[in-house]
């Protein structure tokens, strides 16, 4: 890869400081700039000479501006400039706003790997558009979470981290049934392990929640 700069903007410093560290060592062309508020964006901005990627958090803790506001910034002020935006909820409205409105080059979900982050990185600068696993599940899960009440109940119970046979003994039915719903919900959302499916499931019912829709999210009887 040839030489690059990016900056990485978002309000942890223990996040920032983390995934320069990360970058530095996987990609050693690639030098790192950090900021926590946008001033510190703006400034990193004019100030130097040219930045070829921003990874930016949705959330900041500031009341006066957002992730997305910044984005729009850079994209009327340096549209060469790609944007691959993060966020730790994942709303049904982002991925067709900040993709299709704002124009950024990629959406991840925090919570994904640091495998994940990195080579998204690196595919954004080579000029793909990367949206996470988990953010496209999760978008389509908020629009309608298709699960019989059955399978909700040994979610719920998933959830609390109640194993498998208790799950069997507390709803009367076998091991093996609870095994096959967890494993149907997995293929049907295309997702490889139980853990990822309960990210899912907690992912949609706290997106809803955030949405103003009420404070239980729909399912499929």
């Amino acid at each position: 890869m040839d030489e690059k700069t990016i900056l990485i903007a978002d309000d942890s410093r223990a996040l920032t400081e983390s995934l320069k560290l990360a970058v530095n060592y996987q990609y050693p062309n690639i030098s790192v700039q950090v900021a926590s508020t946008k001033e510190e964006v703006e400034a990193s901005m004019n100030e130097s000479e040219s930045i070829d990627l921003v990874l930016l958090d949705i959330q900041f803790l500031s009341n006066e501006y957002d992730g997305i506001e910044i984005a729009r910034w850079l994209k009327k002020n340096f549209s060469e400039t790609k944007i691959l935006m993060m966020s730790q909820y994942v709303k049904s409205e982002y991925k067709t706003l900040l993709i299709n409105d704002v124009g950024v080059n990629g959406y991840l979900d925090k919570q994904s790997s640091l495998e994940l982050f990195l080579d998204s990185i690196k595919r954004v600068l080579s000029g793909e558009t990367v949206i996470d696993r988990h953010v496209v599940n999760a978008t389509q899960g908020a629009k309608k979470f298709k699960i019989s009440r059955r399978e909700k109940d040994v979610l719920e119970l998933l959830e609390v981290g109640e194993s498998q046979k208790t799950i069997a003994n507390k709803l009367f039915i076998s091991p093996r049934t609870v095994e096959g719903h967890v494993r149907n919900l997995r293929d049907r959302f295309e997702l490889r392990t139980t853990a990822e499916l309960l990210v899912f499931y907690t992912k949609y019912k706290t997106s809803f929640r955030e949405d103003g829709r009420g404070s239980e999210a729909p399912f499929l009887s």
